[in-house]
């Protein structure tokens, strides 16, 4: 059987196996360091559909560097009704003003 390339995040979650996502590790997609935000955006579909809990590293330098700046993803998930947790201390981020030059991980759910 040949595999075929699947070309964008909204198709990859298409597949089968993704029937319903319930928990969705983004930080250990290596390749989307500092692209979080642009990925969770591909993947509106899902956060709509299932709003699975998500696991991201937030780093806001590498976010910043990539354009996209920490506070931008946090209001972004706040937009969809995401609480945001800090992994480290499990404290909820009221306000997007605290992951300002922050490096940690977020629970979102």
């Amino acid at each position: 059987m040949k595999s075929k390339l699947v070309k964008g995040v909204h198709n990859f979650f298409r597949l089968p196996v993704f029937e319903k996502i319930l928990l969705l590790f983004v930080k250990y997609f290596y390749w989307l360091f500092g692209f979080e935000k642009k990925f969770l955006e591909d993947s509106i579909k899902i956060l709509e559909r299932d709003k699975p809990a998500l696991f991201i590293e937030l780093d806001d330098e590498l976010l910043r560097s990539n354009k996209s700046p920490g506070i931008e993803l946090v209001s972004f998930l706040k937009n969809y009704q995401y609480k945001i947790i800090h992994a480290g201390t499990w404290e909820e981020i009221r306000k997007e003003e605290h992951v300002v030059n922050c490096h940690f991980d977020i629970i979102c759910q």
